[in-house]
């Protein structure tokens, strides 16, 4: 067999790791062992360390790579880790090895490696291991997408045989190393990995090997479970070969791995067993030791660290060379303040490193706008007052930044005003933000991202009240007649879908229109990818809608430049589940010329509070794509009649009152077992953590065997085959804005159960569904917010029970109701019905407030007849 090297590659505080591997190694096959190495990418062992290792070290400063110390200082140790892979590779081809195979420090070798070297004898070039070879559609992370956008190939495991053609990919995948080795997904870029995925195409004689026993983790042991038969490890039927522990916590055997949240180590079965096994090597091969050590390419020559946003300064603005290290790693930090190239010059400086860290901050992007010369300056005293303690950064990184506000505050020779207090306060308390930590982390997410915002721009100079109306606008007739639409488009909420149908919409009604991010508060993850036509920017046209709830609606225009607004029509698009629009959010009427909501509830509520237009401008019901799953893919029985409600249990339970729906089903089907011909599936959001209501309400759903409680995420595609697959919706709620599962579900042509009550009695009436009698009641405190003083709706149980009865004695008549409810939401709910009316709102927005201008100004203008005919 042509010899062959296996390698690692590491930095020195993740030796135990790759003397856990070769232990594994060894322990599997002891040949290959002996052919075992370690690339370390860090400073030199001291001999006394280096000798004790149980395998030889090649050092990744002796791999022949030109441009080494270039990389060193551009990449993070992640980074510069991945990024010498392929020139290893060609390393050890070259020292005579015919055949060469990579291996994460974090695998663990169960069985020999034979399958690849057998793929090798059968002429294969390469040999690549698929991530998953399963769909991930259970809304856990990772899922499909995740895997598209990091590779379709784990590159912790490859191997090569020496041909001409495997050395030509090397040798390009290498190239590709020198610049562009970084985590940068919104650019196709996952280090060293994405690459790989053009190799089929690239290389020749490419072997994908899907032996499940190979490269398991967690990625794909959802459709890999392991198990341990007598003394063998399996996979299914198929033998584990190797396991990638990848984001285990040395010394917690409680955490699997940290970077999914598909698998608790309760949830991996004989796994565990595995998994203590190699926390316990770690342990032996002195991972305590070993990670303390610091990371030798980390520091500058005389020992301060190189921060982060230096190494990322550079690979953005500096192509590859071969500088030195002594070059490289000179304390110089000139050439972070120099200009940035990708931003056009303007009053106020900004800089390679402030341009960086724009692009970087989703909040800045909000608060800060770089086209507007306000903008431009309240992000530079941002950035003098609290960047340069944020990132690091010594003072050569804002000399110039320091030097123009400096000269702009003496020539407006500002006074001890009002403003300026509060400005110096804020200032104040961007400097001494250290002190204030502790007790800022304790408060609420949204607290903070609100006092944050609050602070950054306060102290900037940056006006906060600048959005509200005052007085008669005056409308810019020059501006082009379209919509620009405002809202969380990119948010996994109730709000954001809402937002990204009113685009549907405006574009269905041949409305000429500009979509616009706004990030939602308290969302870290902004999950549904949109094109790049949607950005956070100023709308050419003279209309604005903002697709966001009235409590954040002065938040998010306070932050947005003037000259954004001026002379447009806003409107605001807003929900509310209660009969009373809130005192509290009165104020937000100020920043619109009018409202559109979603029903008539809505439009009702707000209506007394305002003489402003409220428009009803329902959300489409369109149609959605579907999983296309049968029952038993959701472990539903196919021979009984199965009614659907669903709710959250980390939102405000009592409003959906999910109890009320069960109570109802068991005084409809009383003392029946689940052999009976009926069954209540619930399908919820969230989990027995989420309080002491949601773990006694999930408890008791639990413990009744009539009941098929679905506690898992899925996609909104799983959800629509959901919805086909049941016979009927129940949703006895107690107030809704509009009703969105109950819409979907008469568009599906199911028939549905619901409260008679709020923004359904819109659609849902007694000809096309079965409403249900109610009495009104105080909301209790607590159970919603902004509701003192407030009445919803308590549902009559009894009706309720005896609806559910009829509907499941007489499916046919049941059924007929459902046909009709669907074609009344196909003609009346369609995007294009809605559209019509968009329409027809804008063309009245259009002509009272921008075309009778136009023609005001052109009177003006106009000779007088009798002047004309005179002349």
């Amino acid at each position: 067999m042509t010899e062959c090297a296996y390698f690692t590659i590491c930095s020195a505080n993740y030796l135990a790791y790759a003397k856990t591997l070769h232990a594994s190694l060894q322990a599997a096959d002891p040949a290959a062992a002996k052919n075992f190495f370690i690339v370390l990418v860090d400073e030199r062992l001291d001999p006394e360390i280096e000798n004790a290792l149980p395998c030889k070290v090649v050092y990744a400063e002796d791999l022949g790579i030109e441009a080494f110390w270039d990389m060193a200082f551009r990449y993070s140790v992640m980074e510069l880790n991945t990024a010498v892979k392929p020139a290893a590779i060609l390393h050890f081809m070259d020292r005579g090895f015919g055949r060469v195979m990579y291996l994460d420090p974090d695998l663990y070798i169960i069985k020999p490696l034979k399958h690849v070297h057998e793929a090798h004898n059968a002429g294969s070039q390469v040999v690549l291991t698929p991530h998953s070879m399963q769909p991930l559609e259970d809304s856990f992370d990772p899922d499909d997408v995740r895997l598209m956008r990091t590779g379709a190939y784990n590159l912790g495991f490859a191997s090569f045989a020496d041909y001409p053609a495997s050395r030509a990919l090397l040798e390009w995948w290498h190239r590709r190393m020198l610049v562009d080795c970084r985590v940068d997904l919104e650019n196709g870029l996952f280090v060293d990995q994405k690459f790989m995925d053009l190799a089929p195409s690239y290389g020749e004689d490419v072997h994908i090997l899907r032996h499940p026993g190979y490269n398991v983790a967690y990625w794909n042991l959802a459709s890999r479970p392991v198990s341990k038969q007598n003394s063998t490890w399996k996979v299914g039927r198929h033998a584990l070969h190797f396991f990638h522990f990848s984001g285990v916590v040395p010394g917690n055997p409680n955490v699997f791995s940290k970077h999914q949240n598909r698998f608790g180590v309760d949830d991996i079965g004989p796994l565990k067993g595995l998994l203590d096994e190699y926390l316990e090597q770690l342990d032996k091969q002195g991972h305590d030791v070993f990670s303390t050590m610091p990371y030798g390419f980390g520091a500058y020559e005389n020992g301060q660290p190189v921060p982060d946003i230096a190494r990322r300064v550079y690979g953005a603005n500096e192509p590859s060379s071969t500088r030195s290290r002594e070059d490289l790693f000179n304390p110089n930090f000139s050439f972070l303040d120099e200009p940035a190239r990708d931003v056009p010059s303007g009053r106020m400086p900004v800089t390679r490193v402030m341009s960086q860290i724009w692009k970087e901050r989703p909040d800045l992007h909000r608060s800060f706008h770089l086209a507007d010369d306000n903008g431009r300056e309240a992000f530079c005293r941002w950035f003098i007052h609290s960047a340069r303690s944020e990132y690091n950064l010594p003072p050569e990184a804002y000399t110039s930044v320091a030097r123009a506000t400096g000269v702009l505050d003496k020539q407006r020779h500002q006074g001890p005003s009002k403003f300026l207090s509060r400005r110096w306060l804020a200032n104040t308390l961007m400097e001494r933000s250290t002190w204030l930590r502790g007790a800022y982390r304790k408060l609420p997410h949204d607290v903070r991202v609100n006092i944050r915002e609050f602070v950054m721009r306060t102290a900037s100079g940056h006006g906060t009240k600048g959005a509200q109306l005052s007085g008669p606008t005056s409308f810019d007739a020059s501006l082009p007649a379209g919509v620009g639409i405002y809202g969380y488009l990119s948010a996994v909420s109730g709000v954001g879908e809402g937002a990204r149908r009113m685009t549907d919409i405006v574009a269905a009604a041949d409305i000429d229109t500009s979509r616009h991010v706004l990030i939602a508060p308290g969302h870290a993850s902004e999950s549904v990818p949109l094109d790049n036509n949607a950005q956070m920017t100023a709308s050419p046209f003279n209309t604005l809608i903002f697709h966001i709830n009235a409590d954040q609606m002065p938040r998010e225009m306070d932050r947005l430049p003037a000259n954004w607004l001026r002379g447009r029509y806003r409107i605001g698009y807003w929900a509310w589940e209660l009969a009373e629009f809130p005192k509290a959010w009165l104020r937000s009427l100020d920043y619109v010329h009018e409202v559109w909501v979603p029903s008539k509830f809505v439009q009702n509520a707000v209506q007394k509070k305002t003489d402003k237009p409220v428009v009803v401008i329902p959300h489409p019901i369109p149609h959605r794509r579907d999983s296309g799953e049968s029952r038993t893919s959701f472990g539903l029985p196919n021979d009984q009649f199965l009614f659907l409600c669903s709710f959250d249990l980390k939102s405000f339970v009592s409003r959906k009152n999910p109890m009320a729906a069960y109570e109802a089903f068991c005084k409809a089907f009383p003392d029946t077992g689940p052999e009976s011909g009926a069954r209540l599936v619930v399908k919820l959001h969230g989990g027995l953590d989420d309080g002491e209501n949601g773990r006694e309400l999930v408890t008791q759903l639990a413990n009744d065997r009539r009941i098929i409680l679905i506690d898992v995420p899925l996609s909104n595609e799983r959800y629509a085959a959901l919805q086909r697959l049941c016979d009927c919706y129940i949703s006895l709620h107690r107030s809704e804005g509009f009703g969105m599962n109950i819409a979907e579900c008469m568009q599906l042509g199911k028939p549905v159960i619901a409260t008679n009550y709020s923004g359904n009695r819109d659609y849902l009436g007694d000809e096309i569904g079965y409403p249900v009698r109610y009495q009104l009641v105080p909301v209790r405190p607590g159970d919603y917010p902004e509701s003192g003083g407030q009445v919803w709706a308590e549902p009559d149980l009894d009706h309720a029970s005896e609806l559910m009865r009829h509907v499941f004695e007489h499916q046919e008549q049941a059924a007929e109701k459902g046909t009709a409810a669907r074609a009344f939401m196909l003609d009346r709910y369609a995007v294009s019905t809605i559209a019509r009316t968009v329409h027809q709102q804008f063309e009245r927005i259009q002509k009272m407030h921008f075309r009778a201008q136009v023609e005001e100004r052109a009177s003006e203008t106009m000779p007088n007849a009798s002047t004309h005919r005179s002349s």
